[in-house]
């Protein structure tokens, strides 16, 4: 009997050791989930931070703390700036598509609310920016 309890205390401790090596810590699952969701295009989506964070099985706190460590903002203003260097890309492809459909493509429907973050992010309005960079092909 003393020889099953110690095989069984011996085996419940290599298990414990293996999940604790093989555990991938809360900063690298963040950076993992979030480049999946980037790639995905799901920044153009509204969502809130505790959504993001359920989705990515991570407290809102945490999540919250990522942003603030990784990128030195919140994840409202990480995910602007996102949308608004897509909505330069978009500006610089297609020169015929109105402003108003850029700015929902990049997941801010609302057209003034468009302009006055593009301008607060880059100085000019998207109709200045897209004059001012066109691509020369």
């Amino acid at each position: 009997m003393k020889k099953n309890t110690f095989l069984r205390l011996f085996l419940h401790k290599i298990r414990k050791a293996l999940q604790f090596k093989h555990k991938v810590p809360e900063e690298d699952r963040i950076a993992i989930a979030l480049g999946k969701w980037v790639g995905s295009g799901k920044w153009a989506l509204g969502c809130s931070l505790g959504e993001l964070a359920q989705e990515f099985g991570v407290t809102p706190s945490a999540l919250s703390a990522y942003f603030r460590k990784r990128f030195s903002k919140s994840f409202p203003q990480w995910r602007r700036d996102i949308r608004i260097e897509e909505a330069k890309k978009l500006l610089e492809l297609d020169r015929k598509m109105p402003t108003e459909l850029v700015g929902e493509a990049v997941g801010i429907s609302d057209r003034s609310n468009f302009k006055r973050l593009f301008k607060a992010a880059t100085g000019k309005t998207p109709s200045q920016w897209r004059s001012e960079h066109q691509l020369h092909i």
